[in-house]
């Protein structure tokens, strides 16, 4: 598990690293393109956080997709 934990705090730490670089973004850019980044960095955690928490799904090959693989077909 220690790798698990890993990933999320790495994660974590990215986004609290990434927010004050977005505050140097030119006005035109920091509300559009920081925005997008900031939900996909949330998005991403968000869903690592899930998988963590489903760690049985992949061992029992429920067949269960992640709610992040509805944008694949």
């Amino acid at each position: 598990m220690p790798a698990k934990d890993n990933i999320l705090t790495r994660t974590d730490d990215f986004i609290k690293w990434f927010l004050p670089k977005l505050e140097k973004f030119p006005r035109n850019y920091k509300f559009l393109f920081g925005d997008r980044m900031v939900q996909l960095q949330l998005d991403l955690l968000e869903h690592l956080i899930e998988a963590y928490y489903q760690e049985d799904t992949l061992a029992t090959g429920s067949g269960v997709r992640p709610s992040c693989w509805s944008m694949f077909p």
